[in-house]
């Protein structure tokens, strides 16, 4: 083999991992971009929620807009807290006195009405309401 068959060779490989490299970075760059774009936000949101808490127990009261354009399957997380006072210079403490979990479905670009009871071991003085999608921590 002749010097410039060498140089063209060397050339050619050369070249050609370039082209591999660029290549591979834009396939793991495709690769990223998909799994980013799939990520998707909630498409539950809250819209009006309203409670009113016993000794023991809480009815509560949500309206859940489904902002996709397909159905949801989601759900209701609400959890209990009672409040004791801390004194002047702290504000006061949160116990757990009860959970509610509730399954809905909601329609595309429509608003879903939830209303159930909460079970409490005492009175409840904050109810903190979550939504999300079913198979999906919240």
């Amino acid at each position: 083999m002749d010097r410039s068959t060498r140089d063209r060779l060397k050339t050619f490989r050369h070249w050609l991992l370039k082209v591999v490299a660029v290549v591979a970075l834009l396939s793991v760059s495709a690769l990223i971009f998909k799994e980013v774009s799939g990520m998707q936000r909630n498409p539950l949101e809250v819209v009006t929620q309203s409670h009113n808490c016993s000794k023991s127990s809480c009815d509560f009261n949500v309206r859940i807009k489904n902002t996709s354009s397909s159905s949801v399957v989601g759900f209701v997380r609400v959890n209990a807290f009672s409040v004791t006072s801390g004194g002047s210079k702290r504000g006061g403490d949160l116990h757990f006195v009860g959970t509610h979990r509730l399954g809905f479905t909601v329609e595309p670009n429509s608003i879903k009405r939830v209303a159930s009871l909460v079970k409490t071991t005492g009175r409840a003085g904050v109810l903190n309401i979550s939504v999300g999608r079913a198979n999906e921590s919240i």
